[in-house]
């Protein structure tokens, strides 16, 4: 199995969310690119807790605004 979780990415960014600046999630198929100055992480991962769900959910929510924002704007 090549491909990497996302859960699983997130577990790896949380780990290095603490010694880096930005905090850099992708997803094995490229399917967004994204890069979270700490503040922003941490906010996101507060919201995750709020609403009882998962970090890589809300990042993954976080990915498709994105997306549809980038479309809408072209």
């Amino acid at each position: 199995m090549r491909q990497m979780s996302l859960t699983l990415l997130v577990m790896k960014m949380q780990h290095t969310a603490h010694s880096q600046r930005y905090v850099h999630v992708e997803d094995e198929k490229k399917l967004f690119n994204l890069y979270f100055d700490r503040e922003t992480f941490e906010r996101v991962k507060k919201n995750a807790r709020k609403k009882k769900v998962s970090l890589s959910r809300c990042i993954l929510e976080l990915s498709k605004k994105y997306c549809e924002s980038q479309e809408t704007a072209k």
